[in-house]
């Protein structure tokens, strides 16, 4: 795939999400659950032994909280996602706030270094990896039930799941491991990745026994000197 089919791939794709979320418009989402990494974490690295961690200056110098964990000088694209939707900012699953009422507005898991594989991003320290974070998700719904009490299933049906992993499986796992090179090729380490991440997203909605509907991936394309690297970065899907 050329640089040029990339990105008309990335606009197609951007234009089917702006278009899902714009029929919520009249039935806005009353919450958010994220998954991810360093392009959506708000701060859940901030107390964990990890180079990968953005809670200091120049970080968050636009932003109203200051620096926060956030891999950015502002707002990250799923805080911007929020203000779209007229969410209010959602909480890092290890921010303190993030218990009792305040999980009606969702949590935010994403985690800085990490990855669809476990061992991703382990030569920069700690992170929470995508079943790290389901695993979370998954407390955070036994929270919700205690609260809801037998509201659950509404309350997810409108909510919105967003999940952002894969970049780092490449970055921060397979081109620093000359093992892995040497053992699988790059398109058969992406169909590792792929069947990882499907059996991950299969446990998020399989875990409500609810049908989703999935807004197709982003399939993003790095050449790197002899061959491109295939990454599925993206996946928004809502619980319907």
């Amino acid at each position: 795939m050329t640089l040029v089919q990339s990105l008309l791939l990335s606009i197609l794709v951007s234009i089917l999400i702006t278009t899902t979320l714009a029929t919520r418009i009249n039935n806005p989402f009353t919450s958010m659950f994220v998954f991810g990494d360093s392009l959506i974490d708000p701060g859940n690295n901030n107390n964990l032994f990890t180079l990968a961690k953005a809670n200091h200056r120049p970080y968050g110098v636009d932003f109203e909280l200051g620096p926060t964990g956030r891999f950015t000088n502002g707002k990250t694209f799923v805080d911007c996602l929020g203000d779209l939707l007229g969410m209010p900012l959602i909480p890092a699953f290890t921010n303190s706030s993030a218990t009792g009422p305040e999980l009606l507005r969702g949590v935010n898991y994403a985690s800085s270094a990490s990855g669809i594989l476990d061992d991703t991003g382990s030569d920069l320290g700690q992170d929470f990896s995508m079943d790290a974070q389901i695993k979370q998700f998954r407390g955070t719904l036994n929270e919700l039930k205690l609260q809801l009490k037998g509201g659950l299933e509404d309350f997810i049906s409108n909510s919105l799941i967003v999940s952002n992993m894969g970049t780092n499986d490449y970055l921060n796992n397979y081109l620093v491991d000359s093992d892995k090179r040497a053992k699988y090729t790059p398109d058969a380490f992406n169909d590792i990745l792929i069947q990882n991440y499907t059996k991950q997203m299969e446990v998020i909605y399989k875990k409500q026994q609810k049908k989703c509907e999935f807004i197709p991936r982003i399939i993003v394309n790095i050449l790197n000197l002899k061959f491109f690297y295939r990454i599925y970065t993206t996946w928004v899907f809502e619980i319907s």
